[in-house]
């Protein structure tokens, strides 16, 4: 990433410190043709951020920001296969794992991906149609394993393309470590028809160490006569340590070592896709997002559908200070999007320092929550409205909804009519409706508006769109690392907590005498009532 000298982005937030006080009202009378200039469209999505604070002097500085971050080199040295986690001196291969012939790029790795990837689509397709080699009965549900990035991705996914033909086989997710979904999970499925998924790049989270140790006891329990591990297969950056374990080598699945967590959704930790979906789907939210790739690789930065997003995001954060950002699908199929991106940009952009260790002077990666609406008006729409603070907000719809039998086109309208309507209030309100806002009216009742919001809608929710979108935020998070100058590929404060639950944990299960009456910390008074 760039050097440390951020003079650039802190001149843009001193020429623009009164950028949250701009009307967002004026601005559109100002310019009859705002919608146009401050949208977009690539590939199947279409992306507006018309309704922010940005005027057309702004985008020009914005831009130029971007380009005095030397983004286009970057971006080539993303795709080149250069060494863009600076901190570890490797290469961030995620964008290979989409290329629809990787073996052809990049000479070693290219062939691993394309090798791995083959046996993950043979296995996957076996137990697509209720087969896991090795064994003797009919799999009917899988349990997948996974915390973070092994698991956040391929949930989504699975949510998200119901309405595509399925398999025989239904996939489970487990993450929770407390014990409660894991019982459950146990007390529904079939142990004998129940094939289990460790998903661990490093093969050494706890979480799932736990969770494992759970189901194989199951799975034997349930049949003492066969080995519980040929109804378990692991994927990870680290096949040693699977073998160790037990694991045959015909039941682990590699993903590279330089593909990060919260990117290896298209490695072989989509498994579980393949298993619900086949192969078809899932080659299809590949092709996706190549092409999202592709439009980010060679597309002007103005034209360029991730660089403005995140364009707006620094915006948001640094110009106008706001210190979080709301997250709201209009679709449930899309409802763990938001923690999926959650973990996409603040384990990414969750950093004080630049690459090379010297302080930001700007902040970075703004607190993410949110919900899918409309359940969300009726949450914390309130606050969004009426509160204090200016909270931005990012739209997400589907303009063909695809309904069931069950359903009909209303339900279509009626989402992407909440979703425009919010927008419009948060950005205009009283003039929207003067009679309700009145000056005369109980303060209670007012609302100024001038809320922010940007609106990102696909035309359907098809493998190849969700494909486009996910890739698309990856793109923007690392272009927002490309100018803040921070590495999104490393996550040492993560690994130092878990580092530390570790030690902890052994403390707690030590013979120690502890008078429960004289607790002075609370590592003491948690001992005390274990024992």
């Amino acid at each position: 990433m760039p050097e440390s000298d951020q003079k650039p982005l802190g001149l843009l937030c001193k020429n623009n410190g009164t950028a949250r006080d701009t009307q967002l009202s004026a601005l559109f009378r100002a310019d009859p043709d705002r919608f146009r200039a401050f949208s977009q469209q690539a590939c199947q999505l279409l992306y507006d951020f018309s309704r922010t604070s940005i005027g057309r002097p702004g985008l020009a500085e914005l831009l130029e920001l971007a380009s005095a971050s030397e983004l286009a080199n970057w971006r080539q040295r993303l795709f080149a296969g250069e060494p863009v986690n600076v901190s570890e001196d490797c290469p961030a291969h995620h964008p290979l794992l989409r290329e629809r012939e990787p073996e052809n790029s990049q000479a070693g790795v290219g062939e691993l991906v394309s090798s791995q990837r083959q046996a993950m689509m043979a296995l996957g397709m076996a137990i697509h149609s209720g087969r896991m080699p090795g064994y003797p009965l009919i799999i009917k549900d899988v349990i997948h394993l996974g915390m973070g990035g092994s698991i956040l991705g391929q949930r989504l996914v699975v949510e998200a393309l119901q309405n595509e033909s399925v398999g025989k086989v239904k996939v489970h997710f487990l993450a929770s470590a407390d014990g409660w979904e894991l019982a459950t999970l146990m007390r529904e499925l079939e142990p004998q028809h129940t094939l289990i998924i460790a998903a661990s790049k490093s093969f050494s989270t706890r979480e799932i160490q736990l969770n494992t140790v759970a189901l194989k006891a199951w799975l034997k329990q349930a049949n003492p006569e066969q080995d519980p591990l040929a109804q378990m297969i692991a994927i990870t950056a680290q096949p040693q340590l699977a073998r160790e374990a037990g694991f045959s080598e015909k039941n682990i699945l590699g993903i590279p070592a330089t593909v990060g967590g919260r990117f290896s959704l298209w490695s072989s930790m989509g498994l579980p896709i393949v298993i619900r979906y086949g192969q078809q789907a899932y080659c299809q939210l590949l092709a996706g997002a190549e092409r999202m790739d592709q439009h980010y690789l060679t597309t002007p930065i103005e034209q360029n559908l991730p660089v403005l997003a995140a364009l707006v995001t620094l915006w948001q954060r640094n110009v106008c200070q706001y210190p979080a950002v709301a997250v709201v699908p209009y679709d449930s199929r899309l409802r763990s999007l938001p923690a999926w991106l959650q973990q996409l940009d603040m384990e990414s952009a969750g950093k004080s320092v630049d690459c090379h260790g010297e302080p930001l002077s700007q902040p970075a990666a703004p607190v993410i929550f949110g919900g899918t609406g409309t359940d969300s008006q009726h949450a914390f729409f309130q606050a969004l409205y009426q509160g204090m603070e200016t909270v931005p907000v990012e739209f997400i719809g589907i303009i063909d909804f695809q309904p069931t039998e069950a359903e009909t086109c209303e339900y279509s309208r009626f989402q992407l009519a909440n979703l425009l309507a919010q927008a419009d209030a948060l950005a205009f309100a009283g003039e929207l409706d003067p009679k309700i806002f009145a000056a005369g009216k109980l303060a209670h009742m007012r609302f100024a508006g001038n809320r922010p919001s940007s609106v990102m809608l696909l035309e359907s929710l098809t493998p190849a769109s969700l494909g486009e979108l996910l890739a698309f935020y990856e793109h923007r998070i690392y272009t927002l690392s490309a100018i803040w100058g921070n590495n999104p590929f490393d996550q040492f404060g993560v690994e130092y907590g878990k580092h530390l639950a570790i030690k902890l944990e052994s403390s707690l299960d030590e013979d120690n005498e502890t008078d429960a009456d004289d607790a002075r910390t609370l590592h003491q008074w948690i001992l005390a009532k274990l024992k």
